[in-house]
């Protein structure tokens, strides 16, 4: 079934979402059913830009949505989310006075294990092929960007995780390498964290995005540590959850699926005594695609207050 097919078939659903996924570097916002008929992309500079482009996106699209479902990065408590890498705190209470529809909250990560089922075969890359899983197995995704965000997907019921805060299991002489004392998942396998991992092998500094893009023999080895390090995560956290497939997601894997393909990254799942399934979300709009999805949200669990 092609897009234009898809969008046809959602017009059954409950109506038209506006959608926004706000990020710690990039917010997408768009009018979608779930999928997108309007967007639009911004760097996450200014909240008060990002409401002033979704008021104009209502205003201007023929398609009046219902509700609002943004999805941030940070826990989801009460009505809000402050969020872990801007210092913005979100309202759902206040977004609903500005926006005049109702406002849903949802964690970015989260978002994208509710794209899932509409993500299309082209916008994955298998980096490891299991034997196959039910839809009814646990997923796990992991999200590589700013930070490091994490979720779980059990059949068609989808939960936030924030494991990327957890300690990361490391040897003495890893940790002499990292430079800390008790570094978290996210303080490796994110943005900063590849900067950390090139600053100490090299004794200078890079752009995350050089250094991922560079064949210099520090940012190669960067990479390979960064590989070693996201196979620790990913097996971890599908052991943790008894999961039969894990996905990749966020810019860091998307821009740069090579860094999965490797020795490192493989090698920790072997050690997983079951067969297990890996695969890259290429699609860097599945967090977006994932909030105009959602369709019945309950109360404070989904960030109402």
């Amino acid at each position: 079934m092609t897009r234009i097919a898809d969008r046809a078939a959602s017009k059954g659903r409950s109506g038209w979402v506006l959608g926004a996924d706000i990020g710690g570097t990039t917010t997408r916002i768009g009018i979608g059913n779930p999928w997108l008929v309007i967007q639009r992309q911004m760097p996450s500079v200014s909240l008060t830009e990002i409401l002033a482009a979704m008021k104009s996106l209502l205003a201007e699209s023929e398609e009046k949505p219902l509700r609002a479902v943004i999805a941030a990065a940070g826990p989801v408590e009460r009505g809000r989310v402050t969020m872990t890498n801007l210092p913005w705190t979100l309202r759902a209470s206040a977004l609903e006075r500005s926006l005049g529809i109702p406002v849903f909250l949802i964690n970015d990560v989260q978002a994208i294990a509710e794209a899932i089922p509409y993500l299309q075969p082209d916008e994955l890359r298998v980096v490891h092929k299991g034997a196959g899983s039910s839809p009814e197995d646990a997923a796990v995704i992991l999200a590589f960007g700013t930070g490091l965000g994490k979720a779980i997907r059990f059949g068609d019921r989808s939960c936030p995780s924030e494991g990327g805060h957890a300690q990361l299991p490391a040897t003495p002489q890893e940790l002499e390498l990292l430079g800390a004392h008790r570094p978290t998942y996210e303080d490796v396998l994110s943005g900063r964290g590849l900067e950390r991992l090139y600053r100490r092998l090299s004794g200078s500094s890079l752009p995350a995005m050089q250094i991922a893009k560079g064949e210099d023999k520090h940012a190669r080895k960067a990479k390979q540590w960064f590989a070693r390090f996201a196979g620790r995560c990913a097996r971890n956290f599908m052991l943790e959850c008894k999961a039969g497939t894990c996905y990749l997601a966020g810019g860091i894997a998307a821009r740069n699926p090579d860094v999965f393909y490797t020795r490192e990254f493989l090698t920790a799942l072997d050690s997983i005594p079951w067969p297990v399934s890996v695969s890259i979300i290429m699609n860097t709009q599945a967090g977006l695609l994932g909030a105009c999805s959602v369709q019945g949200l309950d109360g404070d669990a989904q960030g109402r207050s």
